[in-house]
């Protein structure tokens, strides 16, 4: 590794190790206030949960994937030399 490589590398480490510490000193100073916030927070976080999961249409998604199974087989078998036909067949 040249000098100049191996110095970007520490010194991308080193500003890694800056933004983690500075995010963790965040951390600590908010988690006290954040106690009380909790409850509320975790309301919010089950709504929002709930929408994406109506806007997810997980029937429609699962039809899709047994269609792209269906798909990956038919290709198996029309070429024999794929990686997942081959291994299904050695």
């Amino acid at each position: 590794m040249k000098a100049d490589a191996r110095s970007d590398l520490l010194h991308r480490k080193s500003l890694c190790n800056q933004i983690l510490s500075f995010r963790q000193a965040e951390l600590r100073n908010t988690s006290v206030k954040a106690d009380a916030h909790f409850p509320v927070m975790a309301d919010e976080g089950q709504a929002i949960i709930e929408k994406l999961v109506e806007r997810l249409n997980l029937p429609h998604v699962v039809a899709q994937l047994r269609k792209l199974e269906e798909y990956g087989l038919e290709n198996e078998q029309k070429y024999p030399w794929m990686p997942s036909a081959w291994n299904k067949s050695h």
